[in-house]
């Protein structure tokens, strides 16, 4: 089965930034509990529009889908995130079908 991967780009509200970087971090305890989660990242766009980038992997695409449907997702991050957004986040959800790395790094599908 190929890993899952799902990818949001947020814009944020201004001033919101601190905000969401202390729920988003916040969660992480919570998620290791999660069937076939494996990692995550947070990328700060470096614009000054307070736009970011999340990358989350999961064992599967439906281990991914099955905690995006659980309501444990609202509790992970301390409730609802909309209002820290300025635009709804674009998302994306699929199997990882290539990776590549650079040699002696190593690679875990």
């Amino acid at each position: 089965m190929a890993a899952g991967r799902a990818m949001f780009l947020i814009r944020l509200q201004p001033g919101q930034e601190e905000e969401f970087q202390r729920r988003w971090e916040e969660a992480f305890d919570d998620l290791l509990n999660q069937p076939g989660f494996r990692g995550r990242e947070l990328i700060r766009v470096d614009d000054g529009t307070g736009t970011f980038v999340v990358l989350s992997e999961w064992e599967s695409v439906d281990d991914y889908m099955a905690w995006r449907n659980s309501l444990t997702r609202s509790h992970v991050y301390g409730g609802d995130l909309q209002p820290l957004f300025s635009a709804p986040p674009i998302t994306g959800v699929g199997e990882v079908v290539l990776r590549m790395e650079r040699e002696g790094l190593p690679a875990k599908l």
